[in-house]
């Protein structure tokens, strides 16, 4: 792979695997082994530390489409049945797949560009681009990963994002600091409000922890 895992990566498995075994539950094997086969992408989750793994493996997970109440299912796949690893889809590629929005979506890519950050999708949005099924309802959220290096880009991110704080969608999502760490932006914009070392619930591909708004933006690999 060119570059290292990271939370919300999209990436593509070998049909020709074992894949009913990759379903953590079994009971969803079916699920699994029809999503894959498809040539879906499953996206990255936390994954696991192992002592000493027999095979490495990674964790991953898809969302499937109504009417199956878009259900969450969790896999486990051998590392070496990556076939395509890619970062999240960008928000410009979602633009044909969720006309509704596309004045928010261009409005988005707007603020984010001239703001000199870039801007990913998660969630429904994502899977409805990627699948070409049916995710998005009245009440969907557009999930963003909003890519910041700086601390005062960062807020002038939030800043910028106020304008949509009346109208819909509402927008959800993390920012994403250089390091990998991620947090949820408008927890970082409340936090900033009020102290500049105000303490932040941070994300990796390993861990959670709590880790101060400075701390979260500087060069520590997780």
């Amino acid at each position: 792979m060119n570059r290292p895992l990271q939370r919300h990566d999209l990436v593509w498995l070998d049909p020709a695997g074992d894949l009913d075994s990759y379903a953590v539950n079994p009971a969803y094997a079916s699920l699994v082994r029809e999503w894959i086969t498809r040539k879906n992408p499953l996206v990255v989750a936390r994954q696991q530390r192992l002592e000493t793994p027999e095979e490495p493996s990674v964790s991953l997970g898809f969302t499937m489409a109504p009417p199956l109440t878009r259900q969450r299912v969790s896999l486990q796949a051998p590392l070496r049945m990556v076939t395509r690893h890619t970062g999240p889809m960008e928000l410009s590629e979602t633009l044909p797949y969720a006309p509704e929005w596309r004045e928010t979506v261009l409005q988005l890519i707007e603020i984010s560009e001239g703001i000199g950050v870039k801007v990913c999708v998660y969630g429904a949005l994502s899977w409805q681009s990627a699948t070409a099924c049916t995710y998005l309802t009245d009440s969907s959220d557009i999930d963003l990963l909003f890519y910041c290096n700086e601390i005062d880009t960062a807020r002038r991110l939030c800043r910028a994002l106020a304008v949509f704080r009346d109208t819909g969608p509402r927008l959800d999502g993390e920012i994403i600091s250089k390091s990998g760490w991620g947090t949820a932006w408008r927890e970082f914009d409340k936090a900033s409000h009020s102290d500049a070392a105000a303490i932040l619930l941070a994300k990796s591909l390993y861990e959670v922890q709590l880790m101060s708004s400075i701390d979260f933006f500087d060069t520590r690999t997780p």
